[in-house]
This record gives C-alpha cells, sequence and structure tokens, in this order.
C-alpha cells in the first residue's frame, strides 16, 4: 500500500518536472534581486541626506528604534512619490497630529526622550530646524524659520 506517492524510493530517477502553470512568473535571479534592493537603500541615503540625517547610514538610523523605523518609511514615501509622481496611493501624515502653516508637528519618542519636529505635509521632509522636547517651542521655532 502506498502511503505518500510523493516519495520516490531511493536510486531511483526523478520524474518528469511538472510542467510551468500559465501566469507564473520565472523564478526572480537573487543576484538581480539584492542589486536592486543594495539600490534602493542607496535612493533612501541620498533621501535621509536631503531630510538631514548625518553620520550614519538611512539602515543603521532604520535599526536604531521604531522612530527610525518611521523616518525610512517616510522615506520610502518620498522615493516612491519621485519614482511614479501621482500615484494611485497618496500617503498623507496621520489624522490625529496637530498641523500648522503647512507642517504635521509629530511627537517623537527617542531612546532619550521626547522631541517635537516638523514635517511638510506636501513634500514630507523636516522642516530645517532642530527637534524641540515641547510643542510650543517648536511652533515658535518653526514660526522663526517661516518669517525669516
Amino acid at each position: 500500500m502506498k502511503l505518500f506517492g510523493w516519495f520516490r524510493r531511493k536510486g531511483s530517477p526523478p520524474g518528469p518536472s511538472p510542467p510551468q502553470a500559465a501566469g507564473c512568473l520565472p523564478p526572480v535571479s537573487t543576484r538581480h534581486l539584492g542589486a536592486g534592493l543594495a539600490d534602493l537603500w542607496g535612493a533612501l541615503d541620498a533621501i535621509a541626506r536631503e531630510d538631514g540625517l548625518a553620520g550614519k547610514s538611512a539602515v543603521e538610523h532604520y535599526n536604531q528604534s521604531a522612530e527610525g523605523k518611521k523616518d525610512v518609511e517616510r522615506w520610502l514615501q518620498i522615493y516612491l512619490r519621485r519614482v511614479h509622481p501621482g500615484g494611485a496611493e497618496a500617503y498623507s501624515m496621520p489624522s490625529y497630529c496637530q498641523r500648522h502653516r503647512g507642517f504635521c508637528l509629530v511627537p517623537r519618542l527617542w531612546p532619550d526622550g521626547l522631541r517635537w519636529a516638523a514635517i511638510h505635509e506636501a513634500t514630507l521632509f523636516r522642516a530645517p530646524i532642530p527637534e524641540e522636547p515641547d510643542r510650543e517651542r517648536l511652533i515658535a521655532a518653526l514660526d522663526r524659520h517661516l518669517e525669516a
């Protein structure tokens, strides 16, 4: 009695491979995939530099904390906007964040404490001002920056 039909006996030649189903994609070369991922991380690194990241790579920033992961996700959205302008999915900052003069005021919980950042809603880039420990100081710094 044959319980498991897919096992073959030792020493017997393998049977013919099943035909590829219609509509299936051929296997992707891992070499090509690895090169594509390296290019993507390189592009994210360049966007991170535009956003003000200095002293570490986007990968290191991603591994630093949950806030680093959120930054990399935001940079990926900037990258997708550049690659597919006017794409089907429009990314926006969370609705629960307070807005001020076109910027989204985002609380950031870093390992060394809470700081607030201002992120431009249209471009998704951070405002070129330092993060502040409270929202009121961030709004004041943002107003000074926008009026200068």
